[in-house]
């Protein structure tokens, strides 16, 4: 059997400092088998009402496969996709549905992206996902730096 190329995307959302409602914010990297990040991101989503951490996380996931479809479109290998959030994992494979419509489109959206692509998604725990988890955090502090958090 040929080993195939394996790419990992990581995502990780927050919403801080109250959950809803708070200010949203995602991370996401690419990183290569070997472990070493290609690309990566991270982002103030939204703030006040509406903002949810579950939110947050559909976004990191779907920056992420943005990019990697806008940048690696020739990839003819396997992309693994890992989070720490069970509700994104499991509404992505489809063993639980979404009901949240602020959510459905992201996450129909995300299943656009990857058909096609030879792609797996699984659970892992927060200590599994710290990089990302760190990049979501600093997002948060960047965009309410010297700021304050008003709705």
């Amino acid at each position: 059997m040929l080993n195939k190329e394996r790419l990992i995307l990581y995502f990780d959302g927050s919403c801080e400092p109250v959950n809803p409602g708070g200010v949203a914010c995602c991370a996401w990297r690419l990183v290569g088998a070997d472990g070493g990040q290609i690309a990566c991101g991270a982002a103030e989503i939204c703030r006040g009402p509406g903002a949810t951490n579950n939110l947050a996380e559909w976004h990191g996931l779907l920056r992420g496969l943005e990019h990697f479809k806008m940048h690696h479109a020739d990839f003819n290998g396997r992309l693994e996709i890992l989070g720490d959030s069970q509700l994104v994992i499991n509404q992505l494979n489809k063993t639980w549905r979404c009901r949240k419509e602020s959510l459905l489109p992201l996450m129909e959206r995300c299943r656009t992206l990857l058909e096609g692509l030879d792609w797996i998604a699984a659970w892992i725990c927060r200590e599994e996902n710290t990089e990302t988890d760190r990049m979501s955090r600093k997002s948060y502090l960047d965009a309410t730096k010297d700021k304050e958090i008003g709705f």
